[in-house]
């Protein structure tokens, strides 16, 4: 079960809640595959076809760096040969891989809260 994380600017206001953490549907490849880009896709597709085991996801609270939205970060993460691997997800808003933590607004640069909103599933 996943936290709901509410991500609050008290400067100027902004408010998001953030779906973190995973869910039950999470074991399903169907639904991983959904976080990840066509080009990743194929990559785990190719993983699991050749044993690859643990698969895993988890999202955390990110601030996209080209487009300012913050959203929940995801990465999969899998086993491969005894070596362990990671595919990151991008922003759903503008498709770019690069996010930095959700620690500064991206609107007016003040400190954001983080607290627990609920739970998801």
């Amino acid at each position: 079960m996943g936290k709901i994380i509410r991500v609050k600017c008290e400067g100027c206001g902004l408010e998001k809640d953030v779906y973190t953490g995973g869910s039950i549907r999470d074991c399903e490849i169907e639904m991983i595959m959904k976080l990840l880009t066509p080009e990743r896709q194929e990559i785990l597709s190719e993983a699991v076809k050749n044993g690859a085991s643990g698969i895993s996801v988890t999202r955390e609270p990110c601030i996209c760096v080209s487009c300012g939205e913050i959203y929940a970060y995801s990465a999969v993460f899998y086993r491969m040969n005894n070596i362990d691997k990671r595919l990151r997800g991008v922003c759903p808003h503008c498709g770019s891989e690069n996010c930095i933590s959700a620690k500064k607004c991206p609107q007016c640069k003040g400190v954001l809260s983080h607290s627990i909103a609920g739970h998801w599933d």
